[in-house]
C-alpha cells in the first residue's frame, strides 16, 4: 500500500485500529514523536507530493507541510495508584485531546476510554493533545471490565459533593460522561459523585471541568 492510500485509510477509526498506526501532523507534534521515541512508520512532506497534493491528505485549513504516520504505543497494564481518567462516550474529539493534554500537565498516567467514547487517536483529537496522546497510557475498556476491576470511581455529576469538601481517594478514577447524556447509569450507581458548584450556569464544557478536578487532585496531593 503507499503512503497516501495509507493516510487516507487511517482517517478512519477502524483502519487506525487494523493497523494499529496513527496520523501526527505539524511541525510542533511531529517534534513530539520524534522525542517520546515513538515509532515513526514514515514521514511525508509538501515538498516530496507538493503544495496541493498534501492539502488533500491534511485535516487542517492551513497545513504546515509535514505528517507522520506512527506506531500507537503499546498498552501498559493498569496501575492502582494516583490518578486514573475515564473517558465515557465522549464524542468531541477537541475536548477529548484537551483533557489528554491537562491529563499529562497533572501527572495522570493512565486514562481509559469506554466504549462509545470517540477514538483518542482520531487526528484531532492527537492535535489537541498538543503532544499529550504520547505521555499518557490510553486504554481501551467496556464499561462491565471497568466495574470488574472494583477501583474506587468518581464521577463527575451535577448531584454531587462539591469538589472542594470532596475526599479524594487513592487509587482516584476521575469519570467523565458524554456531553450530551453526562455518566452513564451504570457507572453512576457505582461511583461516588463529585461536582463543581456554579452561580449561572447548568454545566461547565467536559474540557473545563476536568482541568479543574484534575488540578483539584493535584493541589491535595501537593499540601
Amino acid at each position: 500500500m503507499n503512503k497516501i492510500k495509507l493516510i487516507n485509510k487511517l482517517k478512519q477509526r477502524k483502519y487506525r485500529e487494523e493497523f494499529g498506526l496513527f496520523i501526527v501532523e505539524g511541525r510542533r507534534l511531529c517534534d513530539e514523536a520524534q522525542q517520546s521515541g515513538a515509532e515513526i512508520i514514515f514521514s511525508i512532506t509538501a515538498d516530496e507530493i507538493g503544495e496541493r497534493e498534501f492539502k488533500k491528505l491534511s485535516d487542517v485549513e492551513t497545513p504546515q507541510g509535514v505528517l507522520m504516520v506512527v506506531k500507537r504505543p503499546k498498552v501498559e497494564p493498569l496501575t492502582r495508584d494516583g490518578l486514573i481518567l475515564v473517558l465515557d462516550g465522549l464524542q468531541e474529539p477537541g475536548n477529548v485531546g484537551g483533557i489528554i493534554r491537562t491529563a499529562a500537565a497533572v501527572g495522570c498516567r493512565h486514562i481509559i476510554a469506554l466504549e462509545d467514547t470517540v477514538d483518542p487517536f482520531n487526528p484531532k483529537a492527537v492535535r489537541a493533545s498538543m503532544g499529550g496522546i504520547f505521555k499518557v497510557n490510553i486504554i481501551q475498556m467496556l464499561r462491565a471490565e471497568l466495574l470488574s476491576k472494583k477501583i474506587p470511581l468518581t464521577a463527575a455529576a451535577l448531584d454531587g459533593v462539591s469538589y472542594d469538601r470532596f475526599e479524594f481517594e487513592n487509587p482516584t478514577a476521575l469519570v467523565f460522561g458524554s456531553e450530551a447524556r453526562g455518566v452513564d447509569r451504570s457507572i453512576l450507581d457505582a461511583a461516588r459523585k463529585i461536582t463543581i458548584p456554579m452561580v449561572a450556569m447548568e454545566s461547565l464544557n467536559v474540557n473545563v471541568a476536568a482541568g479543574i478536578l484534575m488540578y483539584e487532585w493535584r493541589r491535595r496531593r501537593i499540601v
